[in-house]
């Protein structure tokens, strides 16, 4: 028996991943669920397990080969007689590419972007595309209303189809890999010359732009006038931090964002955090403020469900029944968001031992594709970093996101008129407009203060 082992899809809003390494060389036995590879996708390194127990027969797509999910990377066989059965010719023709974005496999013929009756939309009809479509769009200067595609929607590979396939200005041809290119080292496709009819390949555009480097090396030798810029040094962009300015630019450009503030009194919630902690320690826990915020957000948001809904582009707000609150994890390159599921039937307890572990994970390297899917909501910490308070951008699309700040000493009036020490803290609930009004997003606030002020509220069904 031949079986594929293909790219999977490790997240909803992944479209292709990098391969780190293989774990496995070709001739080892794997076992089921037994990992074979490490590949990064937009969020993590994450281990690609066996589907089946066997021998990795062939593998077709090297380390550091960026691949579309869906397309064949290795061979797994049952026997070594399985392995000298592969037809050569199936081999070549499901090899995966060392990189670019057209998948190797023969694929199902591409459909032209139509409406219900069949036929291409109208230029000013809807267009529905992933958020790297839309930006590498962008970028590349590609009309989507041309883009031929598979599937419901126009993906990021579609889009570097349509600009290889065109090509920029006079008939020049480029190959799907040169478009790659051309966008990572930032060339204009209206500036490559070429011969008509002659596609310009990657190491055209390479060797372009290591001509430009030398340029502009020896210019920089030339004396310049100061003009207070000083220098520095140029960090590439790993991929977290590619996609993280990715997708915060889409998010902030796409919906129209509105931010609500309120203070929150943190004196009855520090107090009672310091009562449990004996009992967070016995059960191999530390108590945060971040998981009781998880618990009092996740009792809210069945309250309010406008806030718990994602913006379904086409169809309308979908709402959610279920909490599955995400929480923002500083890295070192970027941001990554594991989210806490089922939050709302979560003890809190429960949910401050998920919390650590998803956070340690984030910060080694090691979640899972389901860590960080299916979120409903985010909140965003930056208490621990001084900050009082910030604007945080909705993580589409989702309906909104809670930013919370430090807790700062504040004298203010008791019931009797006099001064007393309480210990304050400001949150930023940034919404989407499109799906949560004013209204709604007040009330969901403000019950979220509440249950905070009355931490009581957040061990009802028990620790």
């Amino acid at each position: 028996m031949i079986i594929e082992l293909k790219m999977p899809v490790l997240g909803l809003t992944m479209e292709q991943a990098t391969i780190i390494e293989w774990v496995k060389a070709e001739g080892d036995r794997v076992e089921v669920d037994e990992a074979v590879l490490v590949v990064e996708t937009d969020k993590a390194a994450t281990d690609v397990p066996s589907p089946a127990a066997g021998i990795l027969g062939r593998i077709l797509a090297p380390a550091g080969a960026e691949i579309p999910v869906g397309v064949a990377i290795a061979f797994l066989v049952e026997s070594e007689a399985d392995l000298a059965a592969l037809p050569a010719a199936h081999m070549a023709a499901t090899a995966a590419p060392a990189a670019g974005p057209a998948p190797a496999l023969a694929p199902p013929p591409l459909a032209e972007p139509k409406n219900g009756d069949g036929h291409r939309p109208a230029p000013r009809e809807r267009i529905f595309a992933s958020p790297r479509a839309r930006l590498k769009a962008s970028a590349l200067g590609v009309d989507l209303a041309t883009v031929a595609y598979r599937g419901d929607r126009i993906v990021e590979a579609d889009v570097l189809r349509a600009a290889a396939t065109a090509g920029p200005v006079g008939g020049v041809r480029l190959t799907p890999l040169a478009v790659r290119l051309a966008a990572e080292l930032g060339i204009d496709l209206a500036d490559i010359e070429g011969a008509p009819g002659v596609r310009i390949k990657a190491a055209d555009l390479l060797a372009a732009a290591s001509r430009a480097e030398a340029s502009a090396r020896t210019a920089a030798v030339a004396p310049t006038p100061d003009l207070g810029y000083g220098t520095g040094e140029i960090r590439p962009l790993n991929r977290v931090r590619r996609i993280t300015a990715e997708r915060m630019t889409y998010n902030w450009q796409t919906a129209p964002q509105v931010t609500y503030t309120s203070r929150v009194d943190m004196t009855k919630a520090i107090a009672l955090r310091a009562e449990l902690k004996d009992i967070a320690e016995a059960r191999g826990t530390r108590l945060s403020y971040d998981a009781m915020f998880v618990r009092a957000v996740a009792t809210a948001l069945l309250e309010f469900p406008q806030v718990n809904a994602k913006w379904a582009e086409g169809e309308g707000i979908r709402l959610s029944t279920e909490a599955h609150v995400g929480v923002a994890v500083d890295l070192t390159d970027g941001l990554i968001v594991p989210v806490i599921r089922n939050a709302h039937v979560r003890s809190l307890l429960d949910i401050s031992a998920e919390l650590g572990r998803l956070v340690t994970a984030a910060r080694e390297g090691k979640l899972g594709p389901d860590d960080y899917k299916g979120g409903t909501f985010t909140i965003s910490n930056l208490g621990s970093f001084g900050i009082e308070a910030f604007t945080p951008i909705v993580n589409l699309p989702e309906a909104a996101i809670l930013g919370i700040g430090a807790i700062v000493p504040t004298a203010t009036y008791g019931d009797d008129g006099n001064l007393v020490r309480r210990d304050l803290a400001t949150l930023s609930l940034t919404a989407d407009h499109r799906s949560v009004d004013g209204g709604p997003a007040a009330r969901f606030l403000n019950r979220v203060v509440k249950l905070m002020e009355a931490p009581i509220l957040l061990i009802e069904r028990g620790l």
